[in-house]
Protein backbone atom coordinates (compact mmCIF):
# COMPACT_ATOMS: atom_id res chain seq x y z
CA UNK A 1 0.00 0.00 0.00
CA UNK A 2 1.14 3.40 -1.07
CA UNK A 3 2.52 5.85 1.98
CA UNK A 4 0.93 9.06 2.47
CA UNK A 5 3.46 11.66 3.57
CA UNK A 6 1.94 15.76 5.11
CA UNK A 7 4.17 18.23 5.09
CA UNK A 8 3.03 20.09 8.88
CA UNK A 9 3.31 23.53 9.80
CA UNK A 10 5.30 24.56 12.28
CA UNK A 11 2.24 26.65 15.12
CA UNK A 12 3.25 29.79 15.46
CA UNK A 13 0.41 31.31 17.02
CA UNK A 14 -2.91 29.95 18.63
CA UNK A 15 -6.40 31.15 18.72
CA UNK A 16 -7.84 33.23 15.45
CA UNK A 17 -11.73 32.70 16.16
CA UNK A 18 -12.36 36.78 13.84
CA UNK A 19 -11.70 33.99 10.70
CA UNK A 20 -13.65 31.19 9.26
CA UNK A 21 -12.40 27.97 10.10
CA UNK A 22 -11.08 27.68 6.79
CA UNK A 23 -9.85 30.53 6.18
CA UNK A 24 -7.39 30.63 9.63
CA UNK A 25 -4.00 31.85 8.25
CA UNK A 26 -0.95 29.25 8.06
CA UNK A 27 0.83 28.64 11.59
CA UNK A 28 -2.89 29.80 13.92
CA UNK A 29 -4.17 26.79 15.47
CA UNK A 30 -8.46 26.33 15.18
CA UNK A 31 -10.04 26.26 18.44
CA UNK A 32 -8.55 23.95 20.81
CA UNK A 33 -8.83 23.94 24.69
CA UNK A 34 -5.89 23.92 27.50
CA UNK A 35 -2.85 24.20 25.51
CA UNK A 36 -0.39 27.25 24.77
CA UNK A 37 2.22 27.72 22.05
CA UNK A 38 5.54 26.92 23.20
CA UNK A 39 8.45 26.25 20.79
CA UNK A 40 6.87 25.61 17.64
CA UNK A 41 3.90 23.53 19.23
CA UNK A 42 1.68 22.96 22.05
CA UNK A 43 2.09 22.84 25.55
CA UNK A 44 -0.61 21.64 28.39
CA UNK A 45 -1.83 24.75 30.27
CA UNK A 46 -0.69 24.96 33.75
CA UNK A 47 -2.86 22.47 36.71
CA UNK A 48 -3.09 22.99 40.45
CA UNK A 49 -2.61 20.88 43.41
CA UNK A 50 -5.40 20.84 46.30
CA UNK A 51 -4.02 23.24 49.24
CA UNK A 52 -6.70 23.77 51.89
CA UNK A 53 -9.94 22.93 51.83
CA UNK A 54 -12.58 25.79 53.70
CA UNK A 55 -15.93 24.30 52.66
CA UNK A 56 -17.17 26.97 51.12
CA UNK A 57 -16.57 28.33 47.85
CA UNK A 58 -13.38 30.78 47.67
CA UNK A 59 -14.45 34.03 45.71
CA UNK A 60 -10.36 35.58 46.10
CA UNK A 61 -6.90 35.15 47.45
CA UNK A 62 -4.75 37.84 48.18
CA UNK A 63 -0.89 38.47 49.48
CA UNK A 64 -1.31 41.31 52.40
CA UNK A 65 2.49 42.16 52.86
CA UNK A 66 3.36 44.11 55.63
CA UNK A 67 6.13 46.73 56.03
CA UNK A 68 7.95 44.74 58.01
CA UNK A 69 8.40 41.95 55.49
CA UNK A 70 5.46 39.87 56.43
CA UNK A 71 3.55 38.45 54.13
CA UNK A 72 -0.04 36.61 54.68
CA UNK A 73 -2.52 35.06 52.46
CA UNK A 74 -6.06 36.18 52.64
CA UNK A 75 -9.40 33.98 51.24
CA UNK A 76 -12.52 35.46 50.92
CA UNK A 77 -15.13 33.21 50.93
CA UNK A 78 -18.87 33.95 50.22
CA UNK A 79 -19.44 33.89 54.46
CA UNK A 80 -15.78 34.81 55.55
CA UNK A 81 -12.33 36.30 55.69
CA UNK A 82 -9.73 33.50 56.34
CA UNK A 83 -6.07 33.57 57.14
CA UNK A 84 -4.00 30.78 56.12
CA UNK A 85 -2.06 29.26 59.13
CA UNK A 86 1.08 27.09 58.03
CA UNK A 87 2.28 25.91 61.42
CA UNK A 88 2.32 21.72 62.07
CA UNK A 89 -1.04 20.39 61.10
CA UNK A 90 -2.70 24.01 61.17
CA UNK A 91 -5.17 24.87 58.49
CA UNK A 92 -6.74 28.44 58.42
CA UNK A 93 -8.25 30.67 60.66
CA UNK A 94 -11.54 33.04 60.62
CA UNK A 95 -10.59 36.50 60.86
CA UNK A 96 -14.16 37.63 60.18
CA UNK A 97 -15.51 40.24 62.32
CA UNK A 98 -15.99 38.88 65.70
CA UNK A 99 -17.58 39.44 69.33
CA UNK A 100 -16.33 38.37 72.09
CA UNK A 101 -18.15 40.58 74.74
CA UNK A 102 -19.15 39.43 78.20
CA UNK A 103 -19.03 35.50 79.52
CA UNK A 104 -21.14 32.65 79.19
CA UNK A 105 -22.72 31.30 82.26
CA UNK A 106 -24.54 28.26 80.62
CA UNK A 107 -25.48 26.13 77.12
CA UNK A 108 -28.72 23.75 77.59
CA UNK A 109 -27.93 20.37 75.71
CA UNK A 110 -31.10 20.19 74.54
CA UNK A 111 -31.86 21.11 70.76
CA UNK A 112 -32.32 22.97 70.23
CA UNK A 113 -29.49 24.47 72.38
CA UNK A 114 -29.80 27.77 74.45
CA UNK A 115 -27.17 29.99 75.57
CA UNK A 116 -27.25 32.43 78.29
CA UNK A 117 -24.44 35.05 78.83
CA UNK A 118 -23.57 38.24 81.08
CA UNK A 119 -23.37 40.54 77.85
CA UNK A 120 -26.02 42.85 77.25
CA UNK A 121 -25.07 44.42 74.14
CA UNK A 122 -25.89 41.15 71.98
CA UNK A 123 -29.01 43.18 70.79
CA UNK A 124 -27.12 46.75 70.08
CA UNK A 125 -27.47 48.06 66.11
CA UNK A 126 -24.66 46.06 64.02
CA UNK A 127 -24.25 43.43 66.70
CA UNK A 128 -25.18 39.34 66.83
CA UNK A 129 -27.55 38.12 64.29
CA UNK A 130 -29.63 34.98 63.37
CA UNK A 131 -26.89 32.92 60.77
CA UNK A 132 -24.02 34.29 62.86
CA UNK A 133 -21.80 31.49 64.06
CA UNK A 134 -21.31 30.82 67.80
CA UNK A 135 -18.00 28.40 69.59
CA UNK A 136 -16.89 28.04 73.15
CA UNK A 137 -13.16 29.29 73.08
CA UNK A 138 -12.67 26.09 75.02
CA UNK A 139 -13.94 23.99 72.32
CA UNK A 140 -11.88 25.62 69.36
CA UNK A 141 -8.38 25.38 67.99
CA UNK A 142 -8.66 28.98 65.96
CA UNK A 143 -5.82 27.71 63.74
CA UNK A 144 -7.16 24.89 62.65
CA UNK A 145 -10.28 25.33 61.01
CA UNK A 146 -12.88 24.21 59.99
CA UNK A 147 -14.26 23.51 63.89
CA UNK A 148 -16.79 20.98 64.06
CA UNK A 149 -18.28 22.30 66.82
CA UNK A 150 -19.21 26.04 65.69
CA UNK A 151 -22.91 26.23 65.68
CA UNK A 152 -25.59 28.77 64.07
CA UNK A 153 -27.74 31.51 65.67
CA UNK A 154 -31.89 30.85 65.28
CA UNK A 155 -32.42 34.23 67.59
CA UNK A 156 -30.96 36.87 69.84
CA UNK A 157 -32.17 38.65 73.40
CA UNK A 158 -30.37 40.50 75.69
CA UNK A 159 -29.00 37.60 77.92
CA UNK A 160 -29.97 34.68 75.84
CA UNK A 161 -28.75 33.21 72.38
CA UNK A 162 -30.71 30.47 70.77
CA UNK A 163 -29.25 28.19 68.38
CA UNK A 164 -30.43 26.26 65.31
CA UNK A 165 -29.24 22.82 66.65
CA UNK A 166 -27.83 21.14 69.75
CA UNK A 167 -24.64 22.76 70.86
CA UNK A 168 -21.89 19.51 69.94
CA UNK A 169 -19.32 21.22 72.50
CA UNK A 170 -18.94 21.85 75.92
CA UNK A 171 -22.54 22.41 77.80
CA UNK A 172 -24.32 22.80 81.16
CA UNK A 173 -24.12 25.70 83.88
CA UNK A 174 -20.62 27.39 84.19
CA UNK A 175 -21.40 30.46 86.54
CA UNK A 176 -18.99 29.20 89.25
CA UNK A 177 -16.39 29.48 86.35
CA UNK A 178 -17.93 31.67 83.24
CA UNK A 179 -16.97 30.77 79.80
CA UNK A 180 -15.16 33.06 77.06
CA UNK A 181 -16.86 32.68 73.69
CA UNK A 182 -16.28 33.66 69.80
CA UNK A 183 -19.71 35.12 67.65
CA UNK A 184 -17.98 35.33 64.05
CA UNK A 185 -20.47 37.38 61.64
CA UNK A 186 -21.79 35.94 58.68
CA UNK A 187 -21.06 38.03 55.66
CA UNK A 188 -23.22 38.00 52.42
CA UNK A 189 -22.55 38.48 48.85
CA UNK A 190 -25.14 40.12 46.55
CA UNK A 191 -26.17 37.62 43.70
CA UNK A 192 -24.30 37.60 40.54
CA UNK A 193 -21.86 39.73 42.35
CA UNK A 194 -18.38 39.37 44.14
CA UNK A 195 -16.08 40.91 46.27
CA UNK A 196 -14.04 44.22 45.44
CA UNK A 197 -10.66 44.59 47.73
CA UNK A 198 -7.65 46.54 48.14
CA UNK A 199 -4.14 46.40 50.09
CA UNK A 200 -2.92 49.81 51.43
CA UNK A 201 -1.20 51.17 54.35
CA UNK A 202 -0.62 47.57 55.85
CA UNK A 203 -4.17 47.05 55.67
CA UNK A 204 -6.71 44.36 53.59
CA UNK A 205 -9.97 46.25 52.91
CA UNK A 206 -12.92 44.83 51.20
CA UNK A 207 -16.38 45.38 50.60
CA UNK A 208 -19.13 43.90 48.14
CA UNK A 209 -22.54 46.22 48.75
CA UNK A 210 -23.91 44.21 51.18
CA UNK A 211 -21.59 44.98 54.34
CA UNK A 212 -20.39 48.16 55.51
CA UNK A 213 -16.39 48.31 54.35
CA UNK A 214 -14.28 46.27 56.30
CA UNK A 215 -10.72 46.68 57.06
CA UNK A 216 -8.31 43.33 58.63
CA UNK A 217 -4.16 44.90 59.77
CA UNK A 218 -1.51 42.58 58.89
CA UNK A 219 -1.43 40.69 61.56
CA UNK A 220 -4.66 40.87 62.75
CA UNK A 221 -6.95 38.27 64.08
CA UNK A 222 -10.49 39.95 63.53
CA UNK A 223 -11.83 42.38 60.81
CA UNK A 224 -13.89 45.57 61.69
CA UNK A 225 -15.72 48.16 59.98
CA UNK A 226 -13.51 51.11 58.52
CA UNK A 227 -16.31 53.05 59.55
CA UNK A 228 -20.11 52.54 60.76
CA UNK A 229 -20.99 55.90 60.18
CA UNK A 230 -18.83 57.31 56.96
CA UNK A 231 -18.21 53.95 55.19
CA UNK A 232 -21.65 52.06 54.42
CA UNK A 233 -22.07 49.46 51.96
CA UNK A 234 -19.83 50.12 49.25
CA UNK A 235 -19.71 48.42 46.05
CA UNK A 236 -16.23 48.65 44.59
CA UNK A 237 -12.91 49.94 46.43
CA UNK A 238 -9.08 50.79 45.51
CA UNK A 239 -6.17 53.25 46.33
CA UNK A 240 -5.32 56.13 44.87
CA UNK A 241 -3.26 59.38 45.97
CA UNK A 242 -2.60 58.20 49.81
CA UNK A 243 -6.45 57.68 50.05
CA UNK A 244 -8.89 54.72 50.08
CA UNK A 245 -11.53 55.04 47.30
CA UNK A 246 -14.91 54.00 47.62
CA UNK A 247 -17.92 54.06 44.93
CA UNK A 248 -21.25 52.74 44.74
CA UNK A 249 -22.00 53.97 48.31
CA UNK A 250 -24.81 54.23 50.75
CA UNK A 251 -25.71 57.76 51.57
CA UNK A 252 -28.53 58.63 54.22
CA UNK A 253 -29.54 55.31 54.61
CA UNK A 254 -30.08 54.87 50.43
CA UNK A 255 -27.84 53.27 47.42
CA UNK A 256 -26.16 55.74 46.04
CA UNK A 257 -24.70 54.45 42.72
CA UNK A 258 -22.71 57.33 41.63
CA UNK A 259 -20.99 58.52 44.38
CA UNK A 260 -17.11 58.43 45.02
CA UNK A 261 -16.21 58.87 47.94
CA UNK A 262 -12.41 59.20 49.56
CA UNK A 263 -10.98 58.81 52.52
CA UNK A 264 -8.76 61.39 54.57
CA UNK A 265 -5.03 61.90 53.63
CA UNK A 266 -2.99 59.07 54.94
CA UNK A 267 -5.89 57.78 57.19
CA UNK A 268 -7.69 55.34 55.18
CA UNK A 269 -10.28 54.65 58.11
CA UNK A 270 -11.11 58.45 58.35
CA UNK A 271 -13.96 59.36 55.70
CA UNK A 272 -15.77 62.26 58.14
CA UNK A 273 -14.79 65.18 56.13
CA UNK A 274 -16.18 67.09 59.43
CA UNK A 275 -13.52 65.77 61.43
CA UNK A 276 -10.92 66.12 58.70
CA UNK A 277 -11.39 68.46 55.49
CA UNK A 278 -8.77 66.39 53.70
CA UNK A 279 -11.85 63.58 53.55
CA UNK A 280 -14.78 63.67 50.80
CA UNK A 281 -16.80 63.06 47.99
CA UNK A 282 -18.44 63.48 45.09
CA UNK A 283 -21.34 62.62 42.32
CA UNK A 284 -20.53 61.43 38.98
CA UNK A 285 -23.34 62.93 37.22
CA UNK A 286 -21.94 63.70 33.80
CA UNK A 287 -23.54 60.28 32.38
CA UNK A 288 -26.72 58.96 33.26
CA UNK A 289 -25.55 55.42 34.12
CA UNK A 290 -24.15 53.76 37.30
CA UNK A 291 -20.60 53.50 38.43
CA UNK A 292 -19.28 49.57 37.73
CA UNK A 293 -15.81 49.72 39.07
CA UNK A 294 -12.58 51.84 39.54
CA UNK A 295 -9.09 51.31 38.65
CA UNK A 296 -5.59 52.73 38.82
CA UNK A 297 -4.19 53.68 35.72
CA UNK A 298 -0.97 54.49 35.88
CA UNK A 299 -0.95 57.71 37.72
CA UNK A 300 -4.62 57.83 36.90
CA UNK A 301 -8.22 56.61 38.57
CA UNK A 302 -10.37 55.24 35.99
CA UNK A 303 -13.99 55.44 37.19
CA UNK A 304 -16.25 53.17 34.97
CA UNK A 305 -19.46 53.56 33.73
CA UNK A 306 -21.05 50.87 31.25
CA UNK A 307 -20.48 53.44 28.29
CA UNK A 308 -17.39 55.61 29.51
CA UNK A 309 -14.65 55.55 31.85
CA UNK A 310 -13.83 59.14 33.35
CA UNK A 311 -9.98 59.70 34.40
CA UNK A 312 -8.91 61.58 37.65
CA UNK A 313 -5.48 62.92 38.55
CA UNK A 314 -4.06 63.76 41.47
CA UNK A 315 -4.94 67.72 42.05
CA UNK A 316 -2.04 68.82 44.63
CA UNK A 317 -4.97 70.33 46.79
CA UNK A 318 -5.15 68.18 49.63
CA UNK A 319 -9.08 69.23 50.48
CA UNK A 320 -9.61 68.74 46.83
CA UNK A 321 -7.74 65.76 45.98
CA UNK A 322 -9.03 65.01 42.55
CA UNK A 323 -9.55 66.27 39.62
CA UNK A 324 -11.02 65.44 36.38
CA UNK A 325 -8.33 64.79 33.73
CA UNK A 326 -10.44 63.13 31.23
CA UNK A 327 -13.20 61.16 29.93
CA UNK A 328 -13.20 58.49 27.35
CA UNK A 329 -16.84 58.36 26.41
CA UNK A 330 -18.45 55.49 24.05
CA UNK A 331 -16.67 52.81 25.52
CA UNK A 332 -16.77 51.35 29.40
CA UNK A 333 -17.47 48.34 31.07
CA UNK A 334 -20.53 46.25 32.20
CA UNK A 335 -18.80 43.70 33.91
CA UNK A 336 -17.09 45.38 37.31
CA UNK A 337 -15.17 42.21 38.17
CA UNK A 338 -13.44 42.05 34.78
CA UNK A 339 -11.26 44.93 35.67
CA UNK A 340 -8.28 43.53 36.57
CA UNK A 341 -5.30 45.55 37.62
CA UNK A 342 -1.89 44.63 35.78
CA UNK A 343 1.03 45.78 34.32
CA UNK A 344 0.40 49.31 35.42
CA UNK A 345 -3.02 49.85 33.85
CA UNK A 346 -6.49 48.09 33.71
CA UNK A 347 -7.33 45.27 31.79
CA UNK A 348 -11.37 45.04 31.33
CA UNK A 349 -13.97 43.59 29.56
CA UNK A 350 -16.37 45.70 27.14
CA UNK A 351 -19.56 45.76 25.53
CA UNK A 352 -17.63 44.08 22.20
CA UNK A 353 -14.50 43.96 23.01
CA UNK A 354 -11.34 43.07 25.72
CA UNK A 355 -9.32 46.12 26.24
CA UNK A 356 -6.05 47.37 27.37
CA UNK A 357 -6.30 50.91 28.81
CA UNK A 358 -3.10 52.33 27.27
CA UNK A 359 -2.23 56.25 28.84
CA UNK A 360 -6.22 57.26 28.91
CA UNK A 361 -7.07 55.80 25.75
CA UNK A 362 -8.93 51.43 25.69
CA UNK A 363 -6.92 49.67 23.21
CA UNK A 364 -8.98 46.87 21.84
CA UNK A 365 -6.94 43.49 22.38
CA UNK A 366 -8.79 40.84 22.12
CA UNK A 367 -9.35 40.34 18.10
CA UNK A 368 -8.35 36.59 18.24
CA UNK A 369 -11.24 35.56 20.82
CA UNK A 370 -14.08 38.02 20.83
CA UNK A 371 -15.77 36.32 18.28
CA UNK A 372 -15.38 33.00 20.54
CA UNK A 373 -16.36 35.23 23.46
CA UNK A 374 -19.41 36.57 22.42
CA UNK A 375 -20.61 33.58 20.05
CA UNK A 376 -21.01 31.12 23.90
CA UNK A 377 -21.55 34.17 26.30
CA UNK A 378 -24.47 35.74 26.53
CA UNK A 379 -25.12 39.40 27.71
CA UNK A 380 -26.26 38.49 31.75
CA UNK A 381 -22.96 35.74 32.06
CA UNK A 382 -20.78 38.44 30.01
CA UNK A 383 -21.38 41.03 32.77
CA UNK A 384 -20.72 38.70 35.89
CA UNK A 385 -17.43 38.10 34.02
CA UNK A 386 -14.45 38.16 36.46
CA UNK A 387 -10.60 38.46 36.07
CA UNK A 388 -7.44 37.72 37.23
CA UNK A 389 -3.66 37.97 36.85
CA UNK A 390 -1.72 35.09 36.58
CA UNK A 391 2.35 36.62 36.67
CA UNK A 392 3.72 33.09 37.14
CA UNK A 393 2.31 32.50 32.98
CA UNK A 394 2.58 36.30 31.82
CA UNK A 395 -1.79 35.70 31.90
CA UNK A 396 -4.99 38.17 32.56
CA UNK A 397 -7.55 35.32 32.69
CA UNK A 398 -11.26 36.06 32.74
CA UNK A 399 -13.69 33.30 33.42
CA UNK A 400 -17.53 33.20 32.11
CA UNK A 401 -20.04 30.76 32.19
CA UNK A 402 -20.81 29.65 28.66
CA UNK A 403 -23.40 27.76 26.21
CA UNK A 404 -20.63 25.07 26.88
CA UNK A 405 -19.78 25.26 30.19
CA UNK A 406 -17.70 27.63 32.51
CA UNK A 407 -14.14 28.52 30.36
CA UNK A 408 -11.25 30.73 30.89
CA UNK A 409 -10.59 33.10 28.06
CA UNK A 410 -6.78 33.65 28.44
CA UNK A 411 -4.82 36.65 27.17
CA UNK A 412 -1.19 35.52 27.23
CA UNK A 413 0.38 39.34 27.85
CA UNK A 414 4.07 38.57 26.92
CA UNK A 415 3.59 37.11 23.57
CA UNK A 416 -0.53 38.38 22.76
CA UNK A 417 -1.83 35.29 22.14
CA UNK A 418 -5.30 34.21 23.43
CA UNK A 419 -6.04 30.69 24.74
CA UNK A 420 -9.20 29.06 26.11
CA UNK A 421 -8.76 26.44 28.35
CA UNK A 422 -11.30 24.78 31.00
CA UNK A 423 -11.26 22.71 34.26
CA UNK A 424 -12.52 19.13 36.03
CA UNK A 425 -14.06 21.62 38.68
CA UNK A 426 -16.11 24.61 39.45
CA UNK A 427 -13.58 27.51 39.16
CA UNK A 428 -14.79 30.38 41.98
CA UNK A 429 -12.19 32.48 42.76
CA UNK A 430 -8.38 33.44 42.26
CA UNK A 431 -5.45 34.65 43.07
CA UNK A 432 -1.93 34.89 44.58
CA UNK A 433 -0.93 34.19 47.83
CA UNK A 434 1.96 34.17 50.25
CA UNK A 435 5.31 32.33 48.58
Amino acid sequence: MAKFRYQLKPLEHMMATQFADASIPGGFSPVTKNVKVHQHGVKKRWGYTSDRSLSAPVYSTACLQAANGQRYTLYLTDADLAVRKTGASETFAYATEQYTGGHITNITAANPGVITGSSTAWTTTGGIAAGDKFILTDDENANIELDANWATVATVAAAEITLTAAYTGTTGDFGADPKHYVIRKVYSVPSGDRWSWTMVDDKFIFTNGNINTQYIAAGGTSAADVSAIYAIKAKYCTAFADRLILADVYSGGLRNPVKVQYSANTDVLQFNSGADATAGSFELLETEDYITGLGRVGPLLGVFKRDSITYYERSGDSTAPLRRYSISAGIGSSAPYSIVEALGTVLFLGKDDFYLINGDNPEPVGENMRYKFYDIVGETEAASTWGFVNPMENEIVWIANTSEGKYAFVWDYKYKEWYLYSFPVDITGAGMGAI
